[in-house]
């Protein structure tokens, strides 16, 4: 009679079975690595791999579900798939060591089924927020075939397994993953949050700051531009000094074209700084731009002019791209906010637009433009040639920085960044770009013009 074999004594096929999930979750750690790496480049201003080669992989990286697991968590996205990988690796080696009966290892084969619905549910929510956004991640698309590979070798390879979904593998694999989240929480809080989110929270306290030495009494301006200008660099973060310094050095190198006077500028016609915003009513990080305007106007009102102008990413009424199909409410958006530039309530009315993106159709510019103008009014402008010539002349505009997407942004003429701090900083410098306060900056970390 043979002797039975033990738990810690897996048979040959499901030794197999076993080197197989070991493999691909030793391959996805290493993937999930790189990408957490590549997340610090990019955030770090260099440009990230992409597996298939398409040039906005890391659009999901910055989006809002990603944004918020690393905020709720201090881990990315990245790194939860490294914290995934662990376990899963640690789970099918222990078996292949003979540590199954060591704690917390016991129950291994139902924890390692844990761990692949633990992952295929993950897959899903990233595909969702993928799908959400609008974006296509190929380095993400890796994460999930690893993922999903996983999930088949522990379902049908071990499917004889007679624990399949005990409570004691679940435990087990919850206390992998807390030792995993522990082990990675150090990294996790060295990782830069989302620029935008940064340059956020940047300028929410810079505003505070502002208003505050204003002083809540009608009174003259206390506080010195140049010490307002120090304060402000100095309560930055370093991720955010260094994407400033990186965005100052790409702005000193770009060359000065010639400007058009402002149409209808909002704030401080007289200011020593002009900003003209170019934006397409579609464009997610033009609604970025206008939040950040937003911050601006009420932070600083008196300091800067803002120029908004329009380059609607549709061919039919924006010479510099092919006409696809019929025209589409980025045109019309365009019209419409022309025709609203001179009313009290245009930056209202472009923040409503906005905020309608995701079902933006004909019929909704026109309920929205309807609560700021008058029906007469508004077809009489739409008519007008006049509204026409406005568009083609801000497309021209925009036409001299060799645009390729939106938004476009200039300081006093020169091609600059949407980015928030960049704008602050350069209204409070007063548009000196080389303002004695950015030498304490830490050298930018991307060669200029590059």
């Amino acid at each position: 009679m043979s002797k039975s074999k033990s738990p810690s004594s897996p048979s040959l096929p499901d030794r197999r079975v076993l080197t197989l999930l070991a493999a691909t979750a030793a391959a996805s750690a290493g993937w999930a690595v790189f990408l957490w790496r590549q997340l610090i480049a990019a955030r770090a201003g260099a440009e990230p791999f992409c597996a298939f080669g398409e040039s906005n992989c890391a659009q999901l990286w910055d989006g809002a579900f990603a944004s918020w697991v690393h905020g709720a968590t201090r881990i990315p996205v990245a790194g939860w798939g490294v914290a995934w990988s662990l376990v899963a690796l640690l789970l099918p080696l222990g078996l292949l060591l003979g540590l199954e009966k060591a704690w917390p290892l016991r129950s291994s084969r139902a924890a390692i089924r844990w761990t692949a619905l633990a992952g295929v549910l993950s897959v899903a929510l990233l595909l969702a927020a993928s799908l959400r956004a609008g974006s296509f991640c190929s380095n993400c698309a890796i994460t999930y075939g690893l993922t999903l590979l996983y999930a088949a070798l522990a379902y049908w390879g071990l499917r004889r397994s007679a624990e399949a979904w005990s409570e004691r593998g679940l435990f087990s694999a919850a206390v992998l993953t807390l030792v995993a989240y522990a082990a990675l929480i150090y990294p996790g809080l060295q990782t830069p949050r989302a620029r935008g989110i940064e340059a956020r929270e940047a300028l929410e306290r810079a505003s505070e700051n502002l208003q505050q030495a204003d002083g809540a009494a009608a009174r003259p301006r206390a506080s010195d531009p140049t010490d307002e200008l120090v304060a402000f660099i100095d309560s930055l973060p370093a991720p955010v000094q260094a994407s400033l310094s990186t965005t100052l050095a790409l702005y000193r190198n770009a060359p000065a074209r010639p400007v058009d006077v402002p149409r209808a500028a909002q704030g401080n016609p007289d200011a020593p700084v002009v900003v003209t915003e170019f934006v397409d009513t579609l464009c997610s990080h033009c609604a970025d731009l206008h939040g950040t305007m937003e911050y601006l106007l009420d932070t600083a009102p008196d300091r800067f002019a803002l120029d908004s102008r329009h380059y609607p990413l549709d061919g039919n009424c924006n010479a510099d791209l092919p006409i696809h199909g019929p025209e589409s409410v980025r045109c019309l958006a365009a019209r419409v906010e022309i025709c609203a530039e001179n009313l009290p309530t245009r930056f209202k009315l472009t923040t409503e637009l906005f905020a309608s993106q995701s079902n933006l159709t004909t019929e909704r510019v026109l309920e929205i433009a309807a609560g700021h103008i008058d029906q007469m009014s508004l077809d009489a402008c739409l008519a007008d040639p006049q509204t026409e010539r406005k568009l083609a002349d801000d497309v021209a505009f925009a036409s001299r920085f060799d645009p390729t997407g939106t938004p476009i942004v200039l300081v006093n003429g020169r091609q600059g960044s949407p980015y928030g701090p960049f704008l602050l900083a350069m209204i409070l410098a007063q548009g000196d770009a080389d303002h004695p306060a950015f030498g304490v900056l830490p050298p930018p970390q991307a060669r200029p013009g590059s």
